[in-house]
């Protein structure tokens, strides 16, 4: 796979493929969509993964990743939608996060490990920022009771976590 230097799309979704993304997709800069969904890939996202400078679309759902990629996707700054969820990710996740990634769209890590003491609520504040599914984490702590949210997010879901508090009045405009 590392000598398609020129593809911009992979896409080996839904197979029984396994092993894990090798480090040298660094070479892979013409990248825009990497689909490897539903399959038994394992390991930790590689930090070459970031060098992927053009990749807006990453889609690895459903297999067996583990780590924590947070500081790996955000170095992608222009990742648009990033589907990881079912998988064996961790990491904290702060009110710091993202620090870098403007144009995302979808960010799903929905059933995986993911923590929080502080409820990232940076998050909704990604000015494109459409759909955000948090659930089925290890997320806890009090959620604020306003939130700033921008006007465009349209699917919001944290169900499954430990959070505290009611619903904050800016969510109830979804």
């Amino acid at each position: 796979v590392c000598t398609m230097n020129s593809a911009k799309q992979f896409d080996v979704k839904r197979n029984i493929m396994s092993g894990s993304i090798p480090s040298c997709v660094d070479k892979l800069t013409a990248m825009r969509s990497l689909k490897l969904s539903d399959n038994k890939f394992t390991g930790t996202m590689p930090e070459a993964l970031h060098a992927m400078t053009n990749l807006q679309k990453l889609f690895i759902d459903g297999n067996f990743f583990s780590g924590n990629p947070l500081v790996v996707f955000d170095e992608i700054q222009s990742l648009e939608f990033v589907y990881a969820e079912d998988n064996e990710f961790h990491g904290l996740l702060d009110d710091n996060y993202p620090r870098h990634m403007k144009h995302l769209m979808a960010l799903d890590l929905s059933a995986n490990n993911f923590t929080s003491h502080v409820f990232p609520s940076r998050l909704l504040q990604l000015p494109e920022l459409r759909i955000l599914d948090l659930s089925m984490n290890s997320l806890q702590g009090h959620k604020p009771d306003q939130l700033e949210v921008n006007s465009v997010l349209w699917f919001f879901s944290v169900y499954k976590n430990m959070l505290e508090g009611g619903i904050p009045s800016s969510l109830t405009s979804l």
